[in-house]
């Protein structure tokens, strides 16, 4: 049986413990970090030391809820402290500050301890440094450390609380590291070992995320970084496209990291279903991956891997992942307008698609031999350019307005040498006539 000394012993430890976590959370929620990391420290010691007086079949259940809370707090404030721009040094005077109180408790707590080492492994590390990935993972390792911690009797709100944040910290890390991969595009030299690291970094903190979220059934959260893995994606396909001040044909190692890309953007829409599930995030990966179809398309037509695949292919292609990105943003009926996108962002989008496709026919109708083909290819640049020309506006696009007015009229240049009749060539100057008088709303803005 446990002695009375002993077992008043362990509930002094206990109840000291249960304080320190409170000045903890009190300082943590004041934005005294350090003075939060110091009352965690005490915490643990004061745990430690409990740990072999306690009566381990009455207390511990409790003994779990409490070390679980300590870890939180200690996660909660490492995790503030990344987000810390200064006063680092402050923080770390105030971890370092005991009072005497403090050291007494301390000191006493540290001899029970040696005096009784426990089996249980407490070490937590607990330090300053200015590092920011340094507090984000010791932010991880201590949540995660909670979870560990879970037994029967966890109320779920607290397993979901912490599961979400043990997300939210990885999240951030993969976030980090991207931004760090971003950062090495403006070198004019190939993708280092040190880059491909990077990316390998934010991919694995992507995934783990993504788990951390499987387990409480998050989809929001869920998309929200299979999202971020596809924008990841499209980073690395952006570092392996060229380097320097030239740029070759579009290579298979970038169509794998953008079919990739398109993979998890994918992914993510079927994790949310629908999209009444998460509004804002449906909104924003659709946006993404029509970004992620137009910039393939744009890539592969103006840098066509002809050695590896013919013109027709290219074109065929390019068609295909451009009617893919509108039918992600253009508006329509069926559609609910999104709150991510400003109107003005959407509508340039679907704009420049238009016009890029008119100019793919354009130039194909230019090429064509066949007469059949040729007035196909004539109908369809003539609608696209027509359909450019409703979301370009002139007041705010004069350039682009003015370019798509001026292939309008070199397409019609191009038709009237064809035209045998004088009434169809009249029809055709007449077209053309009107295109450059709609160019005057244009020329007002310039």
């Amino acid at each position: 049986p446990v002695k009375w000394k002993s077992k008043s012993t362990a509930l002094l430890l206990r109840k000291a413990a249960t304080v320190y976590h409170s000045l903890a959370c009190v300082s943590n929620s004041n934005g005294k970090y350090g003075r939060g990391l110091r009352f965690c420290k005490l915490a643990f010691k004061c745990f430690e030391a409990q740990q072999r007086f306690a009566d381990r079949t009455s207390t511990s259940s409790q003994d779990s809820a409490i070390l679980r809370s300590v870890l939180c707090a200690c996660a909660d404030a490492y995790l503030m402290l990344a987000k810390c721009t200064e006063g680092l040094s402050m923080h770390g005077e105030d971890f370092k500050n005991l009072s005497s109180d403090d050291l007494a408790l301390s000191e006493s707590a540290g001899e029970c301890a040696h005096c009784h080492p426990t089996p249980v492994d407490l070490e937590v590390p607990l330090r300053l440094k200015r590092q920011i990935t340094v507090y984000h993972i010791c932010s991880v390792e201590l949540y995660e450390a909670a979870l560990d911690l879970m037994g029967k009797d966890t109320q779920e709100e607290e397993f979901v609380s912490i599961a979400r944040r043990v997300g939210n910290v990885k999240n951030e890390l993969g976030v980090h590291y991207m931004n760090c991969a971003a950062a090495e595009l403006h070198r004019e030299v190939p993708p280092t070992s040190a880059e491909r690291d990077l990316w390998r970094k934010s991919i694995s903190f992507f995934e783990s995320g993504i788990r951390a979220f499987e387990t409480i059934d998050d989809r929001a959260n869920m998309a929200l970084l299979y999202s971020n893995s596809g924008r990841l994606m499209r980073l690395c396909a952006q570092a392996v496209a060229g380097y320097g001040t030239t740029r070759g044909q579009f290579s298979q190692e970038e169509r794998a990291f953008f079919n990739k890309a398109f993979e998890l953007y994918n992914q993510a829409l079927r994790t949310l279903a629908e999209r009444r599930v998460c509004p804002g995030v449906w909104d924003t990966v659709t946006w993404e991956l029509s970004g992620a179809y137009n910039s393939m398309a744009v890539l592969l037509q103006d840098y066509p891997p002809l050695s590896l695949v013919s013109h027709q292919q290219v074109e065929k292609e390019v068609t295909e992942l451009m009617m893919k990105a509108l039918k992600l943003c253009e508006p329509g009926p069926s559609k609910l307008p999104g709150k991510s996108q400003a109107p003005g962002d959407v509508e340039r989008r679907v704009g420049t698609i238009h016009h890029r496709l008119a100019s793919l026919y354009h130039n194909a109708y230019r090429n064509e031999v066949s007469d059949h083909l040729k007035k196909k290819q004539r109908s369809l640049a003539e609608l696209h350019y027509a359909k450019a020309c409703t979301y370009i506006r002139a007041d705010v696009f004069p350039c682009e307005w003015m370019r798509i007015l001026l292939e309008r009229v070199a397409m019609c240049e191009h038709q009237l040498a064809l035209h045998t009749g004088s009434s169809a060539a009249v029809k055709t100057l007449q077209v053309a006539l009107g295109s450059l008088l709609e160019a005057r709303k244009a020329l007002v803005v310039l």
